[in-house]
């Protein structure tokens, strides 16, 4: 239940969501498991749910969630590794898909390397990536190098925290 919530959490802190696709998930989110959230939380989702049609006050949304993951995972960053990890691997396959740009993955990349350090499994893609900007086409070796990371990522959730993927 609050893998999906922190999952969230982690893709919009690494741009891989908007604000709207933010507030839109942890509400959906909410909806499907009222039940089962801490009553401490509870008035914090409803803080988000008001959000949802006030684009104005729409950046207010993360600030709320940060003090529900808070709460409900207070070891948030002796956890976090899988989370990016997994965000990263959406980031390469939606750049493979060509449903982001380069852009949007080096942006997606920068929160890793901030929140990791230039961790091995990024691969060469911050060479591929290094100095782009929001016009640069997408190049072969980008979408070669985010296939190999596709693999090493699954690779790494499979042996190091047992999430499987096909």
């Amino acid at each position: 239940m609050k893998k999906e919530l922190i999952q969230i959490y982690v893709d919009f802190k690494s741009t891989l969501l908007n604000e709207l696709e933010l507030i839109q998930n942890v509400n959906n989110w909410f909806e499907n498991n009222s039940d089962k959230i801490k009553p401490e939380c509870f008035h914090l989702f409803t803080e988000i749910q008001r959000l949802n049609t006030k684009s104005s006050e729409r950046n207010k949304a993360f600030p709320v969630l940060e003090r529900i993951i808070d709460i409900i995972e207070p070891n948030f960053e002796s956890i976090k590794k899988p989370y990016y990890l997994i965000t990263f691997k959406k980031g390469c396959e939606l750049l493979i898909s060509k449903s982001i740009s380069p852009y949007d993955l080096s942006r997606i990349l920068t929160q890793v390397e901030c929140e990791f350090n230039f961790p091995k499994w990024t691969g060469n893609l911050y060479n591929a990536l290094d100095w782009i900007d929001k016009d640069s086409p997408l190049e072969l070796n980008m979408i070669e190098e985010s296939k190999e990371i596709i693999i090493e990522i699954k690779k790494i959730l499979k042996t190091q925290y047992n999430i499987g993927y096909n």
